[in-house]
């Protein structure tokens, strides 16, 4: 007889690294919105609260790279094989977000904020993986 524990249904390594991406997707808005507008009260002054649009966007990616196969510890991955998965990953959730802010303009973010939170999520979660 076994004895079931959390441990075997979600790995902690890998609970950790969902954390870590999850956190680094959310902060992507963040720190686009200071770069593009110079500071945070500024962003939000122009495009309200940043929070649910970071709260979208990070989820929505993490479901897209759960998908990709990225936090199945019984497989192996090499670097390139998991940068090429995590950039699939993004492309795909940022169409998925561009839907869902298209549908509901409240939510949207500028261009050049969804340009500049790509850019730092990609580069972060490939360093993240490395």
């Amino acid at each position: 007889m076994s004895t079931w524990s959390i441990n075997n249904v979600i790995r902690t390594p890998l609970l950790l690294l969902a954390g870590v991406e999850s956190l680094i997707l959310a902060s992507s808005v963040y720190v686009a919105g200071i770069l593009v507008f110079g500071n945070l009260a500024e962003c939000e002054k122009m495009l309200g609260p940043l929070a649910p649009r970071a709260m979208i966007g990070a989820s929505v990616i993490l479901v897209c790279l759960i998908a990709m196969g990225l936090y199945q510890f019984d497989r192996r991955i090499y670097f390139r094989e998991a940068a090429a998965r995590v950039m699939v990953g993004i492309v795909a959730g940022c169409l998925v977000i561009a839907a869902i802010f298209y549908a509901t303009p409240l939510v949207m973010v500028s261009p050049e904020i969804a340009g500049v939170a790509f850019a730092y999520g990609l580069v972060l979660l490939i360093l993240v993986r490395y």
